[in-house]
């Protein structure tokens, strides 16, 4: 059985792995982070990504400029992304504090947070303070007549 030392450290590091991930991920040049992009569900195409930018709208002369692709993003002179670090960090943080939403997409993290969780609680002196409460709060209420 492994210590709790050495599952806190294989935490830890896979939380760097999947955090630099994460805001590679939402911080990449891509129409999804684009703070211009908007998001249409067209009928029979799915969802298409708009520009919104008033400057390339009236650069190509149209009312309506498609920025679904990322070479397009790639090649966009005005790209602006609708993320910062504080705001993947926060996000991040509060993926990892729902144990719901960490389980569905940091699986791996999920288990080691539960097992250093479970760690917490098996430990000699955790259990011996739940022994002597059990008995404690058995006695207290032996002695006050409260099973009367």
């Amino acid at each position: 059985m492994k210590s709790e030392s050495d599952v806190q450290n294989r935490l830890q590091e896979l939380m760097k792995r999947r955090y630099r991930v994460f805001h590679q991920k939402y911080m990449e040049q891509c129409p999804r982070n684009c703070s211009f992009n908007t998001r249409f569900r067209i009928v029979g195409q799915g969802k298409v990504g708009f520009c919104q930018n008033p400057i390339v709208l009236e650069a190509t002369g149209a009312k309506a400029f498609v920025c679904n692709d990322e070479e397009a993003t790639k090649q966009c002179k005005v790209y602006r992304c609708r993320n910062d670090d504080e705001s993947v960090k926060k996000e991040f943080d509060s993926i990892l504090s729902s144990p719901e939403r960490c389980g569905e997409v940091f699986p791996k993290l999920a288990i080691l947070i539960w097992t250093i969780q479970d760690y917490k609680e098996k430990t000699r002196l955790s259990r011996f303070f739940k022994l002597f409460s059990i008995i404690g709060c058995s006695f207290f209420k032996l002695v006050t007549f409260w099973w009367w």
